[in-house]
């Protein structure tokens, strides 16, 4: 299990390598600013509150990433604030809701994880 210095550090390294590879998509990541560990959230999210977008992860599953998967997940979770996925008001019914946010992970998935990308995704 990684302390909060190795996790903020494997964080910005993930970052670097997103900014050499994809600087559009690493700015919007840089937008979202520090993440928060949330113990419970069992992967990643990003949410609109109070006026600003979250990025959080689950600490355990943060860290069984590689630095590849993590790059793919960050920008996964940067593409849900670019489509505005984070600003959409999901139906209320949880099967419904569950539905929704599928087809929003893949609308993203789809056109990014194709299978010669190097990025991968948990």
């Amino acid at each position: 299990m990684l302390g909060p210095a190795d996790r903020l550090e494997k964080y910005r390294q993930a970052l670097l390598g997103l900014e050499r590879r994809q600087a559009y998509i690493a700015a919007e990541v840089m937008a979202l600013g520090r993440p928060r560990w949330v113990e419970g959230a069992s992967t990643a999210y990003v949410t609109a509150r109070d006026n600003q977008i979250l990025l959080g992860f689950d600490p355990d599953w943060f860290d069984r990433l590689n630095w590849m998967e993590l790059m793919g997940v960050l920008i996964h979770e940067a593409m849900h604030v670019v489509y505005r996925h984070v600003f959409a008001r999901p139906p209320h019914d949880p099967w419904a809701a569950h539905r929704h946010n599928l087809a929003c992970d893949a609308v993203i998935n789809a056109p990014l994880f194709k299978p010669a990308s190097t990025i991968r995704i948990p």
